[in-house]
């Protein structure tokens, strides 16, 4: 397996590309089956819009380090990681809630690339920096995109992760783990991307500390007791030897990070049940801004859950 630096590259040149195939309708199938597996139902509310988080990378080695660029045909899809992916994830979210909410049917290549341009053509823009850069298709018609940028952490490789055991020399932040102390119901807005965020942000609020300024992320189960995913990130757990992540059929999120692990062949999907986890074991956190990063599972607040729950039932 070769290394890849951060653009995505294969170090022996191949480029390899690993995009969603929005004409593949297999993801689709995956996804309504999962209504009959998981008893998944529609969220009460359809008041939500479809969202995509893409990191726009800067220039380097450009005239030197003050070099700024606004220039269109500069600012092509290669400023924004994992373009392709982005492009493709929403394209197969449009055909699916394009039925019955009133979604386009569709996007191209170039009307995404376009609003991203736009955006990093505002004068407030600086180009010279990592942005997190929010892509929102407005449940409108005709097609309205939405774009809201934050400056990011820069990282020198956003795949170091995979490579250095040490986590204290890994390029990126370490996260402390929590397990939820609740399940989480699987429902389409888990399995896309979506502004519906209460499933995550209940998550947030049970089991992280608002006080803590480190880096928090919770992990998320379905009622099967199936890992589903972290509450920003996908997830990854070493199991028999390599990293393995859970499957679409959890309900969690098909992330376009997530993705491209997947088609390098980095991470392998297979089920991963909640009593399988320990604690102190390490984990990969990843998503499409910060790449891959790690963590350490802490099951105390689980288990602290557990005991209260026992403890009560007694009585």
């Amino acid at each position: 397996m070769s290394p890849v630096d951060q653009s995505g590259m294969t170090n022996n040149g191949s480029g390899l590309q690993a995009n969603f195939d929005s004409q593949d309708p297999e993801i689709l199938k995956v996804i309504s089956n999962l209504e009959a597996r998981l008893g998944i139902v529609n969220e009460t509310s359809n008041q939500f819009d479809l969202l995509s988080a893409v990191r726009y990378i800067p220039f380097e080695n450009r005239s030197g380090p003050d070099f700024i660029s606004r220039d269109s045909a500069l600012i092509d899809k290669e400023r924004f990681f994992l373009f392709d992916n982005h492009l493709e994830r929403f394209k197969i979210m449009l055909q699916f809630f394009s039925g019955t909410l009133p979604f386009p049917t569709d996007i191209s290549s170039e009307e995404l690339l376009e609003a991203l341009q736009n955006a990093v053509q505002n004068p407030q823009f600086d180009t010279s920096k990592p942005h997190k850069m929010r892509v929102i298709i407005k449940q409108e018609l005709p097609l309205k995109i939405v774009v809201e940028t934050t400056p990011v952490t820069p990282r020198v490789n956003l795949y170091s992760a995979l490579s250095i055991e040490n986590t204290e020399l890994a390029d990126g932040p370490s996260y402390t783990v929590k397990v939820d102390s609740d399940f989480s119901m699987a429902s389409f807005n888990t399995m896309f991307k979506t502004t519906a965020r209460e499933t995550y942000n209940a998550a947030r609020a049970r089991c992280l500390d608002p006080m803590d300024p480190s880096p928090q992320e919770v992990i998320i189960y379905n009622g099967q007791g199936e890992i589903m995913e972290g509450s920003i990130s996908n997830i990854a757990f070493w199991r028999n030897g390599e990293w393995v992540t859970p499957l679409l059929t959890t309900g969690c999120l098909c992330g376009v990070m997530r993705h491209d692990l997947l088609m390098k062949d980095y991470i392998k999907e297979e089920d991963v049940h909640l009593n399988t986890l320990k604690q102190g074991e390490q984990v990969l956190l990843f998503n499409g801004i910060q790449g891959v990063v790690k963590g350490t599972i802490d099951l105390s607040l689980y288990w602290k859950s557990k005991k209260d729950f026992a403890k009560n039932a007694s009585k």
